[in-house]
């Protein structure tokens, strides 16, 4: 099973973000972090679970793909295409413009047409968006995607749940607000600091 939390964007202008129809596992939270500011109680003081296929984006905005691939080849242990899955949503019109989506839209794909194996469709991010997002997929790339579907996913709701789960091994997808400081040179901590301008929002993973 792949978990997230979802965070629901505001509707900024020119974002791009396209409307979609509440579902019972969105959960909307008012600060992007505070999924962790309750006291949970772990199974150990620390714990990551590791990933093995760094995914860089680069000028392409599909974070909430490439977060999503990047978590599901951990938990399956095989690496999966990019790719394939921002071609699937630009086909079912789950994105405009250059890469925006909604956080929930590669989790579909995976459980409704599953996910594709790297070697049958490698990433190629220094390509153009009209080249990296045109519609190339054949019928056997299809039908091997679909033995790779996940049989579910579900909202993480509370810092507890999210820590359980990552005791379990499991990858953990999410998104937090964007400001433009954030694209200064901080020390590690800058997502802390919610400063600039809201220039709209970052889908990544959290594997501890």
């Amino acid at each position: 099973n792949l978990y997230h939390a979802h965070y629901k964007f505001s509707n900024v202008e020119g974002l791009g973000c396209l409307e979609h129809k509440p579902d019972e596992r969105d959960y909307v939270y008012e600060n992007p972090l505070g999924l962790f500011f309750d006291k949970p109680e772990p199974k150990s003081e620390v714990c990551f679970n590791g990933n093995n296929w760094i995914f860089d984006q680069k000028n392409l905005n599909i974070c909430v793909f490439a977060s999503n691939v990047s978590a599901s080849s951990y938990q399956e242990g095989k690496r999966f295409s990019v790719k394939f899955t921002v071609q699937m949503a630009k086909k079912l019109g789950y994105i405009t413009g250059n890469g925006w989506s909604f956080l929930r839209a590669a989790l579909d794909i995976s459980v409704k047409y599953g996910r594709l194996p790297y070697e049958m469709m490698p990433d190629e991010v220094n390509s153009t968006w009209e080249t990296y997002s045109r519609y190339q997929i054949t019928q056997e790339m299809l039908d091997e995607a679909a033995k790779w579907k996940a049989p579910s996913y579900h909202k993480v709701s509370n810092a507890a749940d999210a820590v359980s789960l990552l005791d379990q091994g499991y990858v953990l997808v999410t998104a937090l607000k964007w400001f433009s400081d954030m694209n200064k040179p901080y020390p590690a901590d800058f997502y802390l600091n919610f400063s600039g301008n809201y220039i709209g929002g970052h889908a990544i993973d959290v594997p501890g």
